[in-house]
C-alpha cells in the first residue's frame, strides 16, 4: 500500500523514475521486508534499485530502548512507573543540590571532547538544528551533568525543567528523566540502592555513546564512520556494564545500513576522513568492473573490532554512481577530491537526508488537520489540492512572509 501511495504521488508531481536516487523510511518490517517491504516494493513498481536511507534517528532509539529494557525490563504500559516517582517528588526536591555522576574511566578521555561537542551544538549559530526544545533540554542536562555550565540570558539562570509527558514511544522523553534523576537521585529515599546503580548505568550510556550518535546523525557522509564510533563505545561500554552492551550490539549489526555495498562510497565525502583512508577506499571502488546491479533489499554486514571502511567495497558499490550516470574511474585519479565528478556528486548528496523527522512531523499535522476539518479520504484529498494550490500562489517560506502578506 505505502509503495503504490509513493508511486502514485510520484506520478501525480511529474517526477519520473530516471530521476529517484534514494528512499528514506524507519526501519520497521513492513518498510525492509525483503520480499513484501514497501522499500522493496517501491523498487520493483519503478524498475530499479534505490539506495536505502534508513531513519538514523529510528536507530538511534532502538539501540536506546535495548538498553532500557536490559536495565529495566521491558514493560506494556504506555509510561514508565519508574519515572513517576521523579514526577510526584518534584515539588520536594530542591534543583539548588544537584550531585553530578561518575565519569566511567574507560570515558574520562572522552569528557572534555564531549563538552566541546556539546558547547558547540548549543552555539546560537546552531540554534536552527535544535529542531525541537527537548534537543536542546537534553544538550544543557548533559552538559550539567559532565561538570560544564549552562549560560544564559543576563540576569537569567539554568535550573531543571520539570518533568514534562511520558510514553514508552518517546526514547528522548526517557533520555531527559534518566539525567535528572541521575542529578537528583540522593534526595529520593524511596530508591534502591540497585535502582540508583541502573540509572547512573544509563546516564553513562547516554552522556558518552547515545548524545554524540544522535546529534551527528543527521549528517549522511559521516554515517559509515559514526556507526564504526559507535561499535567502538559500544564495545567499550563492556567495562562500564557487559549486559547493556551485549544487548546494544545484535541492535547494530542489524542495523548497518549505512555500511552496505551499495552505501559505502558515501563515506568518499565524509569531511573528516584521513587521507589514507579516503584514498584507500577511491582506489578499490574506481577499480570495481561495471556490472549489472540486482534489485533487492541490501546485504547488511557484520561489524568487527578490526572493521575499516575499505573492507565494506563489493561488487555493488558501483550503484551510487550509476543513479548518477557518473564514471567511477575518476577516483583512480591523483586528485579525485578535486574533479568536476566528485563535486557534482557532492552536490547531490547534500541534498540527501538520512532521517525522516521532518516526515513524521509533516504526517502528523496533516492528520491533526485532516481530523479538525474532514470527515472522509476523498475530501482529505480534495483539501491537500487546495492546501498545495495556495502554497503555489502564496509561497509562505517563514513567519516573516506571513506577516507581510496580513
Amino acid at each position: 500500500v505505502e509503495a503504490g501511495a509513493v508511486k502514485e504521488a510520484l506520478d501525480n508531481w511529474g517526477i519520473s523514475a530516471d530521476t529517484v536516487i534514494a528512499s528514506s523510511f524507519d526501519t520497521t518490517s513492513s518498510n525492509t521486508g525483503v520480499n513484501s517491504g514497501g522499500a522493496v516494493l517501491l523498487q520493483q513498481l519503478l524498475n530499479k534499485q534505490l539506495l536505502w536511507l534508513s531513519c538514523r534517528h529510528h536507530i538511534a532509539e532502538l539501540i536506546l530502548k535495548a538498553v532500557f529494557q536490559s536495565l529495566f525490563g521491558k514493560t506494556t504500559a504506555p509510561f514508565t512507573t519508574l519515572f513517576t516517582t521523579l514526577k510526584s517528588s518534584w515539588a520536594t526536591l530542591d534543583l539548588t543540590d544537584l550531585r553530578l555522576p561518575p565519569t566511567p574511566a574507560s570515558f574520562c578521555s572522552s569528557l572534555t571532547p564531549l563538552l566541546a561537542f556539546l558547547d558547540e551544538r548549543l552555539h546560537p549559530d546552531n540554534a536552527e538544528h535544535l529542531t525541537r526544545g527537548d534537543y536542546k533540554e537534553l544538550l544543557e542536562l548533559a552538559t550539567v551533568c559532565l561538570g560544564g555550565t549552562v549560560t544564559r540570558k543576563r540576569g537569567y539562570s539554568y535550573t531543571l525543567s520539570k518533568p514534562g509527558a511520558d510514553h514508552n514511544a518517546r526514547w528522548m522523553s526517557k533520555c531527559l528523566y534518566v539525567l535528572k534523576f541521575s542529578l537528583l537521585q540522593h534526595q529520593i529515599p524511596s530508591l534502591t540502592a540497585a535502582m540508583k546503580k541502573k540509572i547512573l548505568t544509563m546516564t553513562s550510556f547516554i552522556l558518552y555513546t547515545y548524545i554524540p550518535f544522535w546529534f551527528t546523525s543527521p549528517s549522511l557522509s559521516r554515517a559509515a564512520s559514526n556507526d564504526l564510533k559507535l561499535f567502538q563505545n559500544i564495545t567499550s561500554f563492556k567495562r562500564v556494564n557487559k549486559g547493556v552492551s551485549d544487548a546494544c550490539i545484535p541492535v547494530l549489526q542489524r542495523h548497518t545500513w549505512y555500511l552496505t555495498e551499495d552505501s559505502i562510497p558515501i563515506a568518499l565525502f565524509d569531511p573528516d576522513l584521513d587521507s589514507e583512508t579516503a584514498d584507500l577506499l577511491a582506489k578499490k571502488i574506481g577499480e570495481l568492473p561495471p556490472s549489472p546491479i540486482q534489485i533487492r533489499k541490501p546485504v547488511l554486514p557484520q561489524i568487527t573490532p578490526s572493521s575499516k571502511l575499505p573492507d565494506f567495497v563489493g561488487p555493488r558499490s558501483f550503484l551510487l554512481f550509476s543513479l548518477l550516470n557518473i564514471d567511477h574511474t575518476f577516483l583512480l585519479t591523483d586528485d579525485w577530491k578535486e574533479t568536476t565528478q566528485f563535486n557534482q556528486m557532492k552536490t547531490v548528496l547534500s541534498s540527501l537526508h538520512p532521517i525522516n523527522d521532518s516526515s513524521e512531523r509533516a504526517l502528523a499535522m496533516a492528520t491533526t488537520f485532516n481530523r479538525r476539518i474532514t470527515q472522509d479520504e476523498e475530501s482529505f484529498q480534495n483539501l491537500m489540492l487546495i492546501v498545495e494550490a495556495h502554497r503555489k500562489q502564496y509561497s509562505f517560506r517563514t513567519k516573516k512572509d506571513l506577516k507581510n502578506f496580513v
